[in-house]
């Protein structure tokens, strides 16, 4: 899953994963950019092999719950610098809702930067290993705002139910996550930053 202005509808998609280029097809959401629903499926030519993996949320997320955003964009509050491949993550907080998307800000958390669009948005989790997927980085003002397309939201379900009722397997969905051992996920550099990215 990425958002829908990286892609080209029905053409072919590349992504990076941690530097690592992944090709398939992408199928923008119908209704971007109508209602700015910003959500598409790449379906990939070849499996990914290996995570982190996440499950979708079970629940839905609340002004004033924490997240945590990844992204491989730049890290300069202006936009200036350009992303190495390295998967960067920092702590936001839901404020508020707009359509389809959360709004993120929190006072010295991360903000993203250009090239962060499609990032996950995980449901901050104090104690153990567990992940739940709430959104994709969707757009941001650089300063103090993200914009997170929200998962559980109508359209996106809707927009996933198509592809499963095509038989396209989607991990923590219609298709359970592999299981990948902490050994592999500790290869990932994920720094915490304390500052807007």
């Amino acid at each position: 899953m990425t958002v829908a202005h990286c892609i080209e509808d029905g053409g072919p998609a590349i992504a990076l994963d941690r530097g690592r280029r992944l090709y398939g097809k992408g199928h923008r959401h119908p209704l971007y950019p109508k209602q700015d629903i910003d959500f598409a499926v790449v379906i990939l030519d070849q499996p990914r092999p290996l995570g982190p993996y996440a499950h979708f949320a079970t629940t839905f997320v609340h002004a004033g719950e924490r997240v945590d955003m990844f992204g491989q964009g730049c890290v300069e509050i202006d936009g200036s610098s350009s992303g190495d491949g390295t998967m960067h993550r920092g702590v936001s907080q839901v404020e508020s809702f707009s359509g389809a998307d959360a709004v993120l800000a929190l006072a010295g958390g991360a903000v993203a930067c250009t090239g962060d669009s499609g990032g996950p948005v995980f449901r901050r989790i104090e104690q153990g290993e567990g992940r739940e997927l709430v959104g994709l980085v969707s757009k941001g003002d650089l300063s103090d705002r993200t914009y997170a397309l929200l998962l559980s939201s109508l359209p996106v379900r809707e927009f996933l139910q198509v592809f499963m009722d095509q038989h396209v397997k989607i991990c923590g969905l219609n298709d359970p996550c592999p299981w990948v051992p902490l050994s592999v996920l500790h290869q990932f550099r994920l720094p915490w930053l304390s500052s807007p990215w």
